[in-house]
């Protein structure tokens, strides 16, 4: 599960390539099939580069509560959550600290294991002691971390 889960990206990538490459070894026009699957690969990789999920953590700030994502840069249900965290973080700028890990650092593996995270992203939200109040997995429900600021 968490090997599907932290590579889809990349799986994905791989499985579009094969295609591609097993249709170009068939084609009749060997030269124009390579080309299309060439330039199917180089706008998967450039929409992956546009669009992926990058490690960002802020200062810490002592006494707000914090938005934990474990995320992996590979997995495609991070790339997707990421406008919805974005848009949050903007939102609650000054209220709460958004901190995305990349579960694949040295970092992120240590935060995995302390918080039992098994697939990505993950989202866990710490209130100003550092105390765990929410966990989701996959898409983030916006409305969620609000409501936990008002306790």
């Amino acid at each position: 599960m968490s090997l599907l889960n932290h590579y889809s990206g990349l799986i994905i990538f791989a499985l579009v390539l094969v295609i591609g490459f097993s249709i170009a070894k068939r084609s009749r026009n060997k030269v124009r099939a390579g080309l299309i699957t060439g330039g199917i690969a180089l706008a998967l990789a450039a929409a992956w580069f546009a669009v992926r999920p990058t490690v960002h953590i802020p200062a810490a700030n002592p006494g707000q509560p914090v938005l934990l994502e474990l995320q992996s840069p590979y997995c495609v249900a991070c790339i997707v959550a990421k406008p919805s965290v974005d848009r949050l973080e903007q939102e609650l700028q000054g209220k709460l600290v958004v901190q995305r890990v990349n579960i694949q650092s040295d970092s992120g593996k240590v935060l995995a294991a302390r918080y039992e995270v098994e697939a990505t992203p993950t989202f866990i939200f710490l209130d100003a002691a550092g105390k765990e109040e929410w966990r989701g997995f996959g898409i983030l429900d916006a409305t969620e971390i609000p409501s936990l600021l008002k306790k």
